[in-house]
């Protein structure tokens, strides 16, 4: 449950057009050309977002288990 809401709470952090990209391709498992139609935009820049958001999650995630650590480690 900490875990979900904590992911929630990033995906919220996303730009909108990042966070649209990530939800319909990766949490809805849309297919990207699909996913690119229904936001009206470029398959390219469909796969920017993606890939913006990705690394902006991995980022998040690689901070948190580091305070993880941290917290642990005292």
């Amino acid at each position: 449950n900490e875990t979900r809401r904590w992911i929630e709470g990033q995906l919220q952090r996303l730009p909108l057009d990042q966070r649209e990209a990530i939800i319909l391709c990766c949490i809805d498992n849309v297919d990207q050309r699909e996913a690119a139609n229904m936001l009206q935009i470029p398959l390219g820049t469909l796969k920017t977002n993606l890939r913006r958001a990705r690394l902006q999650l991995t980022e998040a995630l690689q901070r948190r288990n580091r305070m993880i650590e941290r917290e642990e480690a005292q």
